[in-house]
């Protein structure tokens, strides 16, 4: 079976852990966008899926081999939700051609972002090249 995953932070092009490179096969199909907000954590975001600004992100195509291995990654134990790291959900992201796509996208735990600073702009890359020295 195919699935969409919508990718935020570390797994996006130009992410120290681009999903092309480290979880193939994941076909490209699109810049994309969703609403939340977006907290850095350090190394890597956190989304929170409550909030209405743009979180910017790309949309890849997926087998099912690969979500369990993204579900490993992200700390995401779909039948025990309540002590995973990240919660896999679905969500409707819109492309930049106006047309709307059902994905996959993993929402951190709420407890987690406490105290963190959120990502204005809502772009993971461009805030991490923005604090580059």
């Amino acid at each position: 079976m195919t699935h969409h995953i919508f990718v935020y932070g570390t797994l996006r092009r130009g992410g120290s852990r681009s999903i092309e490179d480290n979880f193939p096969p994941a076909d490209f199909v699109s810049s994309g966008c969703i609403t939340g907000e977006l907290y850095d954590l350090g190394p890597y975001p956190g989304l929170l899926l409550q909030g209405n600004k743009p979180v910017v992100g790309e949309v890849y195509q997926i087998d099912d081999a690969v979500l369990e291995l993204l579900d490993a990654y992200e700390g995401c134990n779909p039948s025990d939700p309540e002590h995973s790291e990240y919660q896999r959900l679905s969500i409707t992201a819109l492309l930049p051609n106006g047309t709307s796509v059902d994905c996959h996208v993993y929402e951190i735990s709420k407890n987690l972002t406490l105290g963190r600073s959120v990502v204005h702009g809502g772009d993971w890359i461009s805030y991490c090249e923005s604090k580059e020295p």
